[in-house]
């Protein structure tokens, strides 16, 4: 019995120290870590998924690399107990998991807390996102859109995840910073699950390692909490399994959370940008409402108009909204120079529209081709930052 637990406790312990080497994840310091799984695993993975391996939080590829790490790492469980020589490396691993994996989550912490504190994941909403109909959008969309037109609730959920980062870097602080990463994670976790956000299976991996790594100190903190008596937590958990001058680990360690620091800020430090809200917009950026549509042989579309609004999106798009309030989008490219617009559709192919600016008027004039005529568009800049949503109460 005691053998059986043991296999279970390395497998959970190795299958964490798999998935964090393993999983796909963008990081800015480290690239390379993105391609190791589709290069080892991608043949695997499309061989038994039968389509293109996709590691993408919940793609099908990203699930079945789980699976597949979760059956190695039981295998080398098994092994490690048949093995008498393997033995002694059993603390060693579950350690080594440890460790690595507690600077893991506090890393992933750092990078979302991050992005929060800076509005980088929750950015402002887009023109086009706000004049939708709310019931045109998608959970995912509309929650994304509702956090967005806030930064002090920003701010505040971004501290909520980096305080527990840190705790979690220092060996008197882990087991509080443990518990507070278990609860932040389990909100994001289910945030995701109820919204329908698309990293609901690498927020579930998260909340599991976080777990994981708790899961010594569920005893004791039941003790405390549920039956208020008296307890000790166990001091073995952290303890690190190479013997090194104190110096050395202490210059390790400094080392590796400068790192993480330096990679959770790395895209706001290299832009100096610490409020997205307040970052440059590109040029014509914004929400134009369509005045008229002037044909070449001098005749005016009559109301309502083909064309309702035109968005300038900061991310290189133009999208079109219809009299039916559906929304066409293209790849935009603006001429340095001014005076045309490249369009760009889905199936590759482009457009080049002449336009015109008057600024102190708040006026694009742009050549729009429809039904196989071109008309100039005459259109108004509107004042979307005024909007109820975004206006500050």
């Amino acid at each position: 019995m005691r053998n059986l637990l043991n296999v279970g406790r390395n497998s959970l312990y190795l299958w964490a120290l798999l998935g964090v080497l393993l999983l796909p994840f963008p990081f800015y310091i480290c690239p390379l870590q993105e391609k190791i799984a589709p290069f080892f695993m991608g043949a695997v993975v499309g061989w038994l998924t039968g389509q293109e391996p996709d590691f993408s939080s919940d793609a099908s590829g990203l699930q079945c690399l789980l699976g597949i790490l979760g059956m190695v790492a039981l295998a080398m469980a098994l092994l490690m107990q048949l093995l008498k020589k393997w033995r002694p490396l059993e603390l060693k691993v579950v350690a080594v998991s440890r460790i690595v994996c507690c600077y893991y989550v506090s890393l992933q912490l750092l990078k979302y807390g991050f992005d929060k504190v800076f509005k980088g994941q929750f950015y402002l909403p887009e023109p086009n996102i706000l004049y939708t109909q709310v019931g045109q959008m998608d959970k995912s969309m509309l929650f994304w859109t509702a956090m967005g037109t806030s930064w002090s609730y920003n701010v505040f959920m971004g501290l909520m995840e980096v305080t527990p980062a840190v705790l979690l870097l220092f060996k008197k602080t882990r087991v509080l910073g443990l518990v507070l990463a278990t609860g932040v994670l389990l909100q994001v976790f289910m945030i995701n699950v109820g919204f329908e956000i698309t990293v609901k299976w690498f927020s579930g991996f998260l909340l599991g390692l976080s777990l994981l790594l708790l899961s010594p100190y569920f005893q004791p903190i039941f003790v405390f909490l549920i039956r208020q008596g008296k307890t000790s937590l166990p001091g073995y958990v952290w303890q690190f399994p190479i013997k090194m001058p104190v110096f050395i680990y202490a210059t390790l360690k400094t080392f590796v959370v400068g790192l993480l620091f330096l990679e959770g800020t790395y895209p706001y430090l290299k832009y100096n940008n610490f409020n997205d809200d307040q970052a440059p917009r590109p040029v014509l950026h914004g929400a134009y409402e369509v005045l008229r549509m002037d044909g070449t042989n001098g005749d005016t579309l009559a109301w309502p108009l083909p064309v309702k609004r035109i968005f300038i999106h900061r991310r290189g798009y133009l999208i079109v909204q219809d009299a039916r309030d559906d929304m066409q989008d293209y790849k935009l490219v603006v001429a340095e120079g001014g005076g045309w617009l490249m369009l760009t559709d889905y199936e590759g192919r482009s457009t080049q529209l002449p336009f015109r600016s008057a600024p102190k008027d708040s006026l694009l004039m742009l050549q729009y081709p429809y039904q196989g005529e071109v008309y100039t568009l005459t259109a108004r800049q509107l004042c979307w930052k005024e909007l109820p949503l975004l206006r500050e109460h």
